[in-house]
């Protein structure tokens, strides 16, 4: 994987975990005003993330349309991957 797939595949990771994160956080805590903000602000964070990552390597997610569909098969599974 190339460098500049890899910063924004991580870009795409640390959102989602951010985000996923803060949600757990708020199941428990629903009226914490600072992390509605914070929920709020990692879900446009990740959007952008994805966007970004999709516009240079093609889609994140299965039934997308694109230009080049199936463009996935042609890379390597994450267990493929050199760390």
């Amino acid at each position: 994987m190339n460098d500049k797939k890899a910063s924004l595949m991580r870009e795409v990771q640390i959102a989602h975990f951010s985000l996923i994160e803060t949600n757990l956080y708020l199941d428990t805590h629903p009226f914490d005003c600072e992390a509605l903000k914070a929920l709020e602000y990692y879900g446009e964070k990740l959007a952008c993330a994805i966007e970004k990552y999709e516009e240079e390597f093609g889609s994140l997610t299965a039934g997308a349309i694109t230009d080049v569909p199936f463009e996935w098969v042609k890379t390597p599974f994450p267990w493929e991957m050199d760390c």
